[in-house]
């Protein structure tokens, strides 16, 4: 049994409503919503950009399981409305081959 299942459930969510609702941060290198934590101590679930899957920026890197086509096609339109390269990202070709 997966432990960390209905964990990444919820945070995929908090992720995808985050970037709706506009409360994330473009970094050089990812996007950021804050997931709870404390003011000095803020924890972020981050997609990097070019990646499959979020992680956990916490103490204890983790990494959600396999975020599925429309998610990742949702996220680089998402990058791509923000004028993000997603032109140089692997997974750019491979969401759209298929069509």
């Amino acid at each position: 049994m997966d432990i960390y299942k209905k964990q990444w459930e919820e945070e995929t969510k908090h992720f995808f409503k985050g970037i709706k609702n506009g409360n994330y941060l473009v970094l050089d290198d990812c996007i950021a919503v804050r997931y709870g934590g404390y003011e000095n101590d803020p924890r972020y679930i981050c997609y990097e950009f070019g990646e499959t899957r979020l992680r956990d920026d916490h103490f204890c890197v983790q990494h959600s399981p396999q975020l599925s086509t429309r998610q990742l096609r949702d996220i680089v339109t998402f990058c791509e409305r923000h004028g993000i390269d997603v032109t140089q990202w692997e997974i750019y070709y491979e969401l759209w081959a298929h069509d």
